[in-house]
């Protein structure tokens, strides 16, 4: 989910984006993969300006899967240098 504030009335309001898959991998590369997408198209949309004017703050679920080696910090500032954005990462781990 996703919050946009719209520019003519101020008004806030909710979206969904969801990237579902039947595939078996699940790991760093899938989470950079589907990032990558919906931070372009947030872009497109101009709802995440480059140049220092955006922080994109994701919460995640913390599956172990995705998140369990230094490879996801690397692909998480890669994708803040490739949309020249700032990134705050905040990761819920499952008990």
């Amino acid at each position: 989910m996703y919050y946009v504030r719209e520019k003519k009335t101020g008004n806030i309001t909710l979206n969904w984006k969801g990237f579902l898959s039947d595939w078996t991998q699940q790991d760093a590369r899938t989470s950079y993969g589907n990032m990558y997408e919906f931070i372009k198209m947030l872009q497109s949309k101009g709802h995440v300006p480059q140049f220092g004017k955006s922080v994109l703050y994701i919460r995640s679920d913390g599956c172990a899967k995705q998140y369990k080696c230094a490879n996801v910090l690397r692909l998480v500032q890669w994708l803040s240098d490739i949309f020249k954005i700032t990134i705050d990462w905040i990761c819920l781990l499952n008990k």
